[in-house]
C-alpha cells in the first residue's frame, strides 16, 4: 500500500515538520510507502525529506491557470498504485483530494486540517458539502471537533510528552515565556 500525502507546500511550518516525522516513521515499515506530494513549489524543508529517502514531487499550482493540467499530472500519479491512500493535509489539499475522488471513486482520503479554527465560512461550508468523500478525519483534541468533521473522526494527540513539561513543584525566580509560531486565533 502506499500512502500520498498531500500537502500546500514544504515551508517549514508545524503540519509541514509534522508530515516529516509521520513520514520517516511510516517509512520503516516494510508494507508500506510513503510519498509526499506538495500542491505548490514551496520547498523550504524539502532537503530535509530528500535526506531521509522520502519521495516528495512538486506540482507546481501557482493559481487558477494551468491548475487543470497539474491536476491531470496529480490523477496520473495516483493511477500508478493500485492501493493507496490520500492522507490530504489542510484544507486545500483536502478539496484537491475530493476532486480527484470524482475521477476515481475508490480512492480513500483521510483528512487532517492541522488547525482547531476555520476562519472563513465558505471553507467551513465546503469541509461539511465534501464529508461524503472522505474516509475519516484527524483531529488533534477532542474539544476540536467540529460540525464539519467527519462523525468517525479519529483523535491523535499531538505528540508531545507533556508530563516531561510538568513543572508544579518548581518555583522559577524568573519568568520566561516562550511561543512558537503565529500569533492567530488557531495558535
Amino acid at each position: 500500500m502506499t500512502i500520498i500525502h498531500l500537502l500546500v507546500g514544504l515551508g517549514g511550518g508545524g503540519a509541514e515538520t509534522f508530515l516529516l516525522e509521520l513520514s520517516k516513521n511510516i517509512n520503516k515499515s516494510q508494507k508500506v510507502n510513503t510519498l509526499v506530494v506538495s500542491l505548490t513549489s514551496i520547498d523550504t524543508i524539502a532537503y530535509k525529506y530528500q535526506a531521509e529517502g522520502i519521495e516528495y514531487v512538486s506540482l507546481n499550482i501557482t493559481g487558477a491557470k494551468g491548475f487543470f493540467s497539474k491536476f491531470k499530472h496529480f490523477l496520473q500519479i495516483i493511477k500508478k498504485y493500485d492501493s493507496c491512500v490520500i492522507h490530504a493535509h489542510m484544507f486545500h489539499a483536502c478539496m484537491v483530494a475530493c476532486l480527484a475522488k470524482l475521477f476515481r471513486p475508490n480512492l480513500q482520503i483521510v483528512f487532517t486540517l492541522h488547525t482547531n479554527y476555520v476562519k472563513q465560512y465558505y471553507r467551513r461550508i465546503l469541509l461539511f458539502l465534501t464529508k461524503a468523500f472522505r474516509s475519516t478525519d484527524i483531529i488533534f483534541s477532542p474539544d476540536s471537533r467540529q460540525w464539519y468533521h467527519k462523525e468517525n473522526a479519529i483523535t491523535i494527540p499531538n505528540g508531545i510528552d507533556t508530563f516531561r513539561f510538568n513543572l508544579e513543584n518548581v518555583t522559577p525566580d524568573e519568568f520566561t515565556f516562550l511561543f512558537l509560531g503565529r500569533l492567530s486565533e488557531p495558535k
